[in-house]
């Protein structure tokens, strides 16, 4: 059974500090370029933040075109996104990283070669690249793990005829969990391929295929938390992975949105009602499914925010906190 759950209140404005605080688990994709050196300096300088971000102990403000790091000092990178640990930073400006001391010395460079998708853990950088080919060509979706030293480990994934379907990719704390979606050339479902990190160690790492399904394999939602505790959409349903595999059905259509809260799954899942009419339910998936909140619109989000649960819907610009 699940714990029971409070509903703590309706927080309208909470949205923007949310999305905030979880941008930093997911970044945009670039476009080539270059820059040089390390531009970095202790600075009491203020900046209008586009995104704001935690991570590793330290705040990131990011102005679009520099970032703000603020630990027990504050650091002016001249860089449009930069990762900071005890060591040092990452900056990524397009699909160039720079490592880099805080006190401006370079520690190494890496130039790749197409968008990235780029999380953050405790020790390292995952970086994500989709192959850049057209239908019909055969690459590798590839990715990369980089730390002090630089590159650490690769990961290639064939794409046999055709481009990843989504990817999915997520650090909290020392984990970090990585989906992706491979489809056969004709677009049906194909491979599902799920990893999880505990530091640069993969503690689990599982290819599914359509022959179990002719669902996706592998849908790019998911979560991980602080303690290890990793759910992603899997089939139908949700697989939940605790020192094992457990597959939570959620027939017919599996989950649309996934968070983690405390040691509780969540999933948002969409059904039609007897007036056709399509509606989002949330649900908590502990031993089984149950029902936290139904009758919700289509555009309805989860995120976690420690052990607590935030329901964001922007269509009607609401948002609930949920607590244990």
């Amino acid at each position: 059974m699940g714990m029971p759950l409070k509903r703590v209140g309706l927080l309208a404005g909470v949205l923007v500090l949310v999305f905030a605080l979880l941008a930093i688990n997911c970044s945009p994709f670039n476009a080539p370029g270059e820059f040089p050196g390390c531009p970095v300096k202790v600075s009491n300088a203020s900046i209008v933040p586009e995104r704001i971000s935690y991570a590793n102990g330290f705040l990131i403000l990011n102005s679009g075109n520099e970032t703000l790091i603020r630990g027990e000092k504050q650091y002016l990178v001249g860089f449009p996104q930069a990762y900071p640990f005890e060591w040092g930073f990452i900056g990524v400006k397009n699909s160039t990283l720079q490592a880099c001391t805080y006190s401006g010395k370079p520690l190494w460079s890496y130039r790749l070669t197409s968008r990235l998708m780029v999380s953050s853990s405790k020790d390292a950088l995952f970086v994500f690249v989709p192959a850049n080919v057209s239908p019909g060509v055969s690459a590798n979706e590839t990715l990369y793990v980089f730390g002090e030293e630089g590159l650490i480990a690769k990961f290639s994934f064939p794409n046999i005829y055709y481009p990843a379907r989504c990817a999915f990719l997520k650090s909290r704390d020392n984990y970090t969990l990585f989906l992706l979606n491979q489809p056969q050339s004709d677009g049906t479902a194909g491979v599902g391929r799920v990893l999880l990190f505990r530091g640069l160690e993969v503690i689990f790492n599982r290819t599914f295929t359509f022959r179990d399904s002719i669902e996706d394999p592998v849908y790019c939602v998911g979560d991980v938390s602080t303690s290890g505790l990793a759910a992603f959409g899997l089939y139908n349903g949700v697989g939940i992975f605790n020192g094992s595999l457990r597959h939570v059905k959620l027939l017919p259509y599996g989950a649309d949105d996934i968070a983690i809260a405390g040691n509780n799954v969540f999933a948002l899942v969409h059904k039609e009602t007897l007036n056709f009419e399509v509606i989002e339910e949330l649900l908590v998936i502990n031993e089984y499914p149950k029902l936290v909140v139904g009758n919700l619109s289509r555009d309805a989000e989860l995120f976690s925010v420690g052990d607590r649960l935030l329901l964001v819907i922007p269509r009607d610009r609401k948002a609930y906190l949920f607590s244990s």
